[in-house]
């Protein structure tokens, strides 16, 4: 009898294409952990919200005017809070003004990355020609959402931390827990924060998770600060900004926002 991967192959020769969820038990059958390829994401054109191709070239176009001193690495949570390059959906902006534009700041955020797309865009130009003193990554919601696993999420996130040590040697990575999602929250966040909490080593990574602030007494999400269940609202970035700043002012040696 074939196995699972078999037939899955099989499926993928007389068909081409396969359907998302069997696109999900196929990356995971596979010996291949696509979460630490690096990829383009396969669907750039998101006309109502940005496209992906243009803010990688805006970001790129961004660094080479020099004065980069602090970077964000991630996805839409990321992505909506503000700053440069501009997006269209900004949900904390004064909170970023605040917290980030005086110490010279790019958002690198791209909605809907996962791992591997975060990947593509930095292997392909996103941090060539800077030297900030901290990258603030946070990524992984995307894959745990896809079925990844949080071993397989975790590997990606491993990658990106790898690939920023590599190329900015002199920079402080402050790597942050992925956020709480789903209702229940998922048990994928937390597996996957333990996994990569490992990944410090109080010299260039620094882990710190500040999910719990989004949290009730009881485990769910406080709808006031993060309204869909996933994005923080302007009281959420202000959460985020909050709890993030003392190791942040620490890693960028700088007096502490107040």
């Amino acid at each position: 009898m074939y196995n699972l991967r078999v037939i899955i192959n099989l499926i993928f020769l007389c068909c081409g294409e396969l359907t998302f969820p069997f696109a999900n038990v196929y990356a995971q059958t596979t010996d291949t952990n696509s979460a630490t390829t690096p990829a383009e994401n396969p669907n750039p054109d998101r006309s109502k919200e940005y496209n992906w191709k243009e803010r990688h070239e805006q970001v790129k176009a961004r660094n080479a005017q020099g004065g980069v001193n602090l970077v964000f690495l991630g996805d839409s949570i990321t992505h909506y809070f503000g700053g440069e390059p501009e997006a269209k959906i900004v949900r904390g902006g004064d909170v970023w003004k605040k917290y980030y534009s005086h110490r010279q700041a790019v958002n690198m955020g791209f909605g809907w990355d996962q791992t591997q797309h975060v990947l593509w865009r930095l292997e392909n130009g996103e941090l060539d020609g800077i030297a900030p003193k901290v990258a603030v990554v946070m990524i992984g919601v995307n894959n745990l959402m896809r079925n990844y696993s949080p071993e397989q999420t975790a590997e990606g996130i491993r990658a990106i931390v790898d690939l920023v040590g590599k190329k900015l040697p002199q920079t402080k990575i402050m790597l942050l827990g992925i956020m709480p999602f789903g209702t229940p929250v998922s048990g994928k966040v937390k597996a996957t924060n333990v996994l990569i909490s490992k990944f410090q080593d109080g010299r260039q990574i620094h882990f710190l998770d500040v999910g719990n602030r989004f949290l009730k007494s009881n485990g769910s999400i406080e709808m006031g600060v993060m309204p869909d269940g996933l994005h923080p609202n302007d009281k959420g970035y202000q959460i985020m900004a909050e709890a993030i700043n003392p190791k942040l002012t620490e890693l960028l040696g700088e007096e502490s926002v107040k």
